[in-house]
């Protein structure tokens, strides 16, 4: 279910979000190795300052490219949502077993954030350094 042209959440009204369904996707990725597509089994439901929550567990048959697995996702207000959770969780699974990864916009995104990072984790260190010599010669001065 990829629903185009859908307004983002807390965004302007220029800005767009494709969202795609992960238990279609999920079923996609088992149907391209071969095995069955996954089981959802409502696990739990709660009721939180009296708003319904409910959690579902996955279960995936993985065959020739691994062992099953069985995922517990997180509490949601909406089943389809609780479901959509532990469907990302057995994806991340399944491909890991099946030695893949998942890259999109947002995976570069996120490695170009986190050289970013890294580089200001060595600047800070080095500025923490030239301190630390700076504050030791006005130590010995006195």
């Amino acid at each position: 279910n990829v629903q185009p042209n859908m307004l983002a959440i807390d965004t302007t009204s220029g800005e767009f979000i494709i969202q795609h369904s992960m238990q279609t996707e999920v079923e996609r990725i088992c149907y391209a190795y071969g095995i069955p597509p996954p089981t959802y089994t409502l696990q739990e439901k709660r009721l939180l300052d009296g708003v319904p929550y409910v959690r579902y567990y996955g279960a995936l048959v993985a065959g020739a490219i691994g062992s099953p697995c069985v995922s517990l996702g997180r509490f949601a207000r909406l089943d389809d949502d609780a479901r959509e959770d532990v469907a990302a969780i057995l994806i991340g699974r399944l491909l890991s077993v099946a030695g893949h990864t998942i890259r999109d916009f947002n995976y570069y995104n996120v490695q170009q954030l986190q050289q970013q990072v890294e580089m200001m984790k060595k600047e800070i260190l080095e500025l923490k350094y030239e301190l630390g010599i700076q504050n030791e010669d006005k130590v010995n001065n006195k």
